[in-house]
């Protein structure tokens, strides 16, 4: 089963017995809701990763049945405040990106949700890092981070630089990067990753910051092209693409992770079914597959070694959003 843009995953299974005996069915999984707050997830490697990890649910946890839902606004707030005001019983969970979790809460003056006390984490379900990308808008010689630099200097109409989500890990890469080679680089936000790529294509726009596993295609046939990372390794499946660390530009250490999250207040006995239930799902081998073709890597943290994953992240950005002045909103 395919996802759609709107409903990512919806069935039930219903088993009977044969014509000589008195029908049994087994009752159906009740219907639960998966928030999402971005845009076009169904079109792409995330979608893909979704609908795996729902086929393989089935197997460990029988309550609830999720179907993926958007819930657009306010720079994904909408959805996070949706979530946090929803049921309490496991039946509605929240698929988020790390700049929800750790970055906002820095950026933003006053949130409505604090991602520690007011969710609980499930599971990461994958890590990407970003790829600094030139489209064909960019001359062909431009190989790496300083032959950009070279370029946006000669070419300073094309200094703008695109990137998903304002106060976005994509948009802290872009500030290091203006600082760290000097570029006077201009900020364009959009609100999907396909847009970005979109305009990346078609020359509308000459750079931007994208996540690992999208546009893959585009790579491949050279119309996009990747000239640095911003993990502190190289990445798996971008093995030829050289870090940012690599490229002089040291304090450049940014990946990202999307996972899912449920209420605080759901039962301890709830959460813990479900919470065991997606860490083995996340671990089974059709799962890593899936996550390996879509060039994510595995995380295998439990609930406390997320939750020190966020407040390390949280300090960071902190640290950088105080040192860049980035304007809190």
């Amino acid at each position: 089963m395919t996802l759609t843009r709107r409903k990512f995953l919806s069935s039930s299974v219903i088993l009977g017995s044969s014509i000589m005996l008195p029908k049994i069915t087994q009752a159906a999984a009740a219907q639960g809701r998966v928030i999402v707050g971005y845009e076009n997830l169904a079109i792409g490697p995330i979608g893909q990763v979704l609908n795996q990890i729902n086929t393989i649910l089935g197997d460990y946890y029988k309550a609830y049945q999720y179907s993926f839902d958007e819930v657009i606004g306010n720079n994904t707030i909408k959805s996070m405040v949706e979530a946090k005001e929803g049921p309490a019983d496991g039946s509605q969970l929240l698929f988020a990106f790390a700049p929800q979790i750790d970055i906002f809460p820095e950026i933003y003056r006053k949130l409505p949700y604090d991602p520690l006390t007011d969710f609980k984490p499930l599971v990461l379900l994958g890590g990407y890092t970003f790829l600094i990308t030139v489209g064909p808008a960019v001359d062909k010689s431009v190989k790496n981070i300083d032959d950009y630099a070279k370029w946006v200097d000669a070419n300073p109409e094309y200094r703008n630089i695109g990137f998903a989500q304002y106060g976005s890990s994509g948009h802290v890469t872009m500030l290091m990067l203006a600082r760290g080679k000097n570029i006077a680089l201009r900020p364009q936000s959009y609100r999907s990753l396909t847009q970005l790529g979109a305009d990346l294509a078609d020359g509308n726009l000459a750079a931007g910051i994208v996540l690992t596993g999208f546009n893959r295609k585009l790579y491949e046939n050279g119309t996009l092209r990747a000239i640095g990372t911003t993990s502190q390794f190289r990445h798996p499946g971008y093995h030829d693409i050289p870090t940012c660390r690599e490229q002089g530009l040291n304090d450049i250490d940014i990946s990202g992770w999307f996972g899912l999250f449920i209420n605080a207040q759901t039962p301890e006995d709830r959460y813990n079914k479900l919470m065991y239930a997606y860490q083995n799902s996340v671990t089974r081998g059709d799962y890593l597959k899936v996550l390996q073709q879509n060039l994510f890597k595995p995380i295998f943290d439990n609930p406390e070694q997320i939750t020190a994953r966020i407040q390390k992240e949280q300090q960071f950005y902190r640290n950088v959003i105080e040192e860049y002045r980035i304007s809190r909103l």
